[in-house]
This record gives structure tokens, sequence and C-alpha cells, in this order.
């Protein structure tokens, strides 16, 4: 799925987007499959031992396991509202599919 872009982004939006994108850093794989995450970012986070790497689109979040826990959570209670509030705001958007009561949702 692609997002287009309006020609007249809401003011809010954009600053939030200035402010995330600007606490982003793009990061190599090494050899191993690893990345080092640096102390700008460590500083500024608490991430703990255990970590989820949770795929968001177009990028990737690092957040602690015990913060995106509570997060997803908070996500699936709101899930309705979120989804109204998108295909209002953004109108590309189609409504999902949510599987019926006994369904696993897989195919």
């Amino acid at each position: 799925m692609q997002i287009t872009p309006t020609l007249n982004p809401n003011e809010p939006l954009q600053r939030y987007k200035r402010l995330t994108g600007a606490s982003t850093v793009e990061l190599e794989w090494d050899n191993q499959g690893r990345v080092v995450l640096p102390s700008s970012i460590l500083g500024r986070v608490e991430l703990g031992k255990e970590v989820t790497l949770v795929g968001s689109i177009d990028h990737l979040e690092l957040w602690s396991r015990e913060k995106w826990i509570e997060d997803r959570d908070q996500l699936v209670a709101e899930s309705d509202e979120i989804e109204d509030w998108a295909l209002k705001t953004l109108p590309q958007l189609e409504p999902v599919k949510k599987p019926e009561s006994g369904e696993s949702g897989k195919a």
C-alpha cells in the first residue's frame, strides 16, 4: 500500500513527522546480521535487555519489550477508533475486513 502525500498537509502532522524523523538513524547490518545502536540513541531511550522489533509500513521500530506489549494492547483496545479515524482522514484506505467470530484470520 502506498499513501499518496497531500499538497497541503496539516501542520500538526508535519511537525510530528519532523520531530520523529529528526530522531531517526539509518544503520547498517554487520557481517553477522547485527547492528550497533549509537550512544546518541541509547542515551535517550530505556530499552532494557529484552526488545521487540516492530514493522511500521516503511520502517522498523525498536521497542522495550514491556513498553511494546503495553502499547500493542492499547492499540488493540482502540482499533475500531483508529480505523474510523484513518478512513475519515486517509480516504485512499479501504476498510480492513475483520475475521468473523470463530475464524482464525488465516487463509
